[in-house]
């Protein structure tokens, strides 16, 4: 039994409050945060000072490339719909070049590499060839050695001299490669050719199962070496339309010499395939596409892989061509081509309103083997001399000057005699007998001497039988002039590459005569494509419209197809004649 005493001390004891509850808890929460915290600092200062050097190592080690992945370049349709050039998948090897690859580390990987890839190293020149001996240090030294170099003598020297001394030694000396090296060679070269941080092709075509197996098993120790989908072109089977399609470079072949800056400025390898010919090459940066582009970062141990660029299709081109009416075309030029000295035949169909060509065929023929070969594109850049189909402009260019008007143009067509030269006669009328003729009869009869009495009269020198022709120092221009008024004798600027602008014969000295055989279309020779657009101001009232093959561009991203552009239907210029004269 507790003693009274005891009891009262208990009940009279003193009973935490609630602050002083909520006191103590908060200074045991701050010991734990202190404790922590000591334990985070221990830990950073381990980190930076115990293991600073192997997380620095570690960081160093971890390696960013950026991979570019081919996207599929742009569709070509014909006017119908039709699709003309496609693109057929296929598995490529490439090469993804980070940007601390030294040629010693590339050589390696392409020594590994050539035991699991077979190329067709046939091409391969010497140049490569030595390139690739050289990026050994232990060759350097032993050329070094045979030039006789002292330590001395290479000081004074700077690295690109040395390697000219070097390169000339071993081209003087017709070093060749063994040939167990010449695929190395070839690989390295595509590898060596590609810029940092860029991708680009080892083998394009036909890589089979096993290389894409072998390659893909040692993967880790081939480092920036994939397979990845790339395209292949085809085209329709008619030879005259894929000649205007136009073709692409290999990877062997890479970009031209002639297009090497422009397509480095926007980012193409060395070996890039580009277009060459045709529509491919003209329209080769909407055609191309933008690369998909993935940031793959690795350790060592483990690759993770960034899309920095989505990448975009190329853009699809729609022509003004329909390819059934361009067969058409070619095999009725063909058929129609005569014998004898004939060169050849050439056609284009084109709208005269908007310029829209709706065929354009070519074919050449060897008039002493009679073998006949297709050539479209002679139409744009292959000159003749057109003949009577130039009169129309030379009777409009007469109208301009007031040499004839509407009211007043009747000449007689007859021999031509000038003093010094032989005869000239129109072919309708040969004989040279005296025929009263209008303008409108002389295009219609196609007169010749009509045409050299216009021009003789134009020279401030009108015609009487055996005068002696003095020559004015304008005539040549003012013929020209008005040629060049209808488009002939300068470039169109149809959206094809290789467009020339005809051949201007010399006009001085034995040939300052001559004007009068320009008159009629026997001197100056023009492109087909240049007559195309001078028929067509005749038939649209005088607008020079600029002939194309592209009526326009579509996009398609996500199903959407949008239009980016499309051909204008703008006159470059108008031809200065009144109604009565244009009738």
């Amino acid at each position: 039994m507790k003693n009274y005493s005891d009891l009262e001390k208990n009940t009279n004891s003193k009973i935490p409050t609630n602050n002083e509850i909520l006191s103590l808890r908060l200074n045991v929460l701050f010991g734990i945060i202190v404790f922590l915290l000591s334990l985070l600092v221990l830990k950073l200062a381990l980190i930076t000072i115990v293991s600073g050097n192997e997380y620095k190592q570690l960081v160093n080690k971890t390696e960013v490339i950026y991979e570019k992945q081919a996207v599929p370049r742009g569709l070509i349709y014909d006017s119908a719909g039709q699709v003309v050039t496609n693109n057929t998948p296929i598995a490529s090897v490439m090469f993804n070049r980070s940007g601390n690859e030294s040629a010693q580390s590339i050589l390696k990987i392409a020594d590994k590499l050539s035991k699991y890839l077979s190329v067709n190293s046939d091409n391969l020149t010497q140049r490569q060839e030595i390139d690739y001996y050289l990026a050994n240090p232990n060759n350097i030294n032993e050329v070094i050695n045979k030039l006789g170099y002292t330590q001395n003598k290479l000081n004074q020297l700077t690295s690109a001299e040395v390697n000219k001394k070097m390169v000339d030694y071993l081209t003087k000396s017709n070093f060749s490669l063994p040939k167990k090296q010449k695929t190395n060679a070839f690989i390295y070269d595509r590898m060596i050719q590609t810029p940092n941080e860029s991708s680009g092709v080892i083998k394009e075509k036909n890589v089979s199962d096993q290389e894409i197996a072998s390659i893909g098993e040692r993967q880790s120790s081939l480092k920036g070496i994939s397979v990845t989908q790339n395209w292949s072109r085809t085209q329709s089977d008619d030879e005259s339309m894929r000649q205007i399609l136009g073709s692409l470079s290999t990877s062997t072949t890479g970009i031209p010499d002639s297009q090497l800056k422009k397509m480095q400025a926007f980012g193409y390898a060395l070996n890039s395939r580009v277009g060459i010919s045709g529509l491919e090459q003209q329209y080769e940066l909407q055609l191309r596409g933008i690369d998909k582009v993935n940031e793959v970062s690795s350790d060592g141990s483990l690759d993770i892989q960034k899309i920095v660029n989505k990448g975009m299709n190329g853009e699809n081109l729609h022509l003004t061509i329909n390819s059934e009416f361009q067969k058409i075309i070619s095999q009725a030029t063909k058929k129609n081509i005569l014998g004898g000295g004939s060169t050849g035949g050439y056609a284009m169909v084109i709208n005269p309103y908007t310029g829209g060509i709706y065929a354009m065929t070519g074919w050449d023929r060897d008039n002493k083997t009679h073998e006949i070969s297709s050539n479209p594109l002679a139409t744009i850049f292959s000159p003749f001399a057109m003949g009577s189909a130039v009169k129309p402009a030379m009777v409009a260019n007469a109208l301009q000057k007031n040499i004839i008007t509407p009211s007043e143009n009747t000449l007689v067509d007859q021999a031509i005699k000038i003093a010094g030269t032989p005869e000239k006669t129109s072919f309708f009328n040969k004989e040279g007998t005296p025929y009263p003729l209008t303008a409108q009869e002389a295009l219609a009869v196609s007169s010749n001497t009509y045409m050299i009495q216009l021009a003789l009269k134009m020279n401030g020198t009108p015609y009487s039988p055996g005068m002696s022709l003095n020559i004015s120092d304008n005539i040549w221009n003012e013929l020209r002039n008005g040629f060049e008024q209808f488009g002939l004798g300068y470039k169109t600027g149809i959206d094809l590459p290789g467009e020339t602008s005809g051949y201007k014969a010399p006009s001085t000295g034995d040939n300052a005569g001559k004007f009068v055989d320009l008159s009629f279309g026997q001197v100056d020779q023009y492109t087909v494509v240049q007559m195309a657009r001078y028929i067509s101001a005749i038939a649209n009232g005088g607008k020079l419209i600029t002939p194309h093959v592209v009526s326009s561009i579509n996009v398609k991203n996500n199903q959407i197809d949008k239009q980016v552009y499309s051909a204008s239907n703008v006159a470059s210029a108008k031809i200065n004649l009144t109604a009565d004269q244009w009738n």
